[in-house]
């Protein structure tokens, strides 16, 4: 069962079928910031400090209705031929 699964989902990812979806977390080992560390420095522009119990993604909407421009970046830039696989 867990066979025919993996041999059809590889089959779906050749085929532009499928897609993974990684956190933030994924890349730590190669020295990458963590989802809080991103959020953080968000947070310090908007001059609040993150504690465990904070919403992550509430600090990330407020900056993005705060700045609405930023929204329109990172629309753009999904829509570029900029954009690859790894993005």
């Amino acid at each position: 069962m867990v066979d025919d699964f993996v041999q059809e989902f590889a089959r779906e990812l050749l085929n532009d079928n499928a897609a993974i979806f990684l956190g933030a977390g994924a890349s730590m080992a190669a020295g990458y910031p963590s989802w809080r560390a991103l959020v953080d420095e968000i947070a310090k522009g908007l001059k609040l400090t993150i504690d465990d119990h904070d919403d992550l993604a509430a600090v990330v909407q407020w900056s993005l209705t705060r700045e609405s421009n930023n929204r329109n970046i990172i629309v753009q830039a999904t829509r570029t031929e900029e954009c690859s696989f790894f993005h």
